[in-house]
């Protein structure tokens, strides 16, 4: 994500970059950016394989002296979902078929209709 700063009404100091909380398994690097006008910057945003697949938000918090600001940043962390193994639910297992083009199990199951 890049972040700039767009000066105004004579305006020329650096300002402080952060983020707010993050979901559980991403990270941003650096922790924060000292951006100054015309000169942008860039986090750079990482999932693990144990994030959660989600759509959120970050809060984005800029500093300079006594000024502050806030927005919010749409964040989606994108994956495969995680496959859900066979699991019995009930009932006897009568006859089964694999499907290999598939990758499906179809299972018989009398106990449960």
């Amino acid at each position: 994500m890049q972040v700039s700063v767009l000066a105004q009404n004579g305006f020329s100091s650096s300002v402080s970059v952060s983020l707010g909380t993050l979901p559980d398994g991403v990270t941003v690097s650096p922790a924060s950016l000292s951006v100054s006008p015309g000169a942008p910057q860039n986090f750079t945003f990482a999932a693990s394989a144990s994030a959660v697949v989600e759509q959120g938000s970050v809060s984005v918090n800029g500093t300079s002296g006594f000024l502050s600001s806030s927005a919010t940043l749409d964040l989606s962390v994108n994956g495969t979902a995680v496959p859900d193994p066979f699991h019995p639910v009930g009932g006897a297992l009568v006859h089964g078929f694999y499907d290999e083009s598939r990758n499906l199990l179809f299972a018989t199951n009398p106990g449960l209709n």
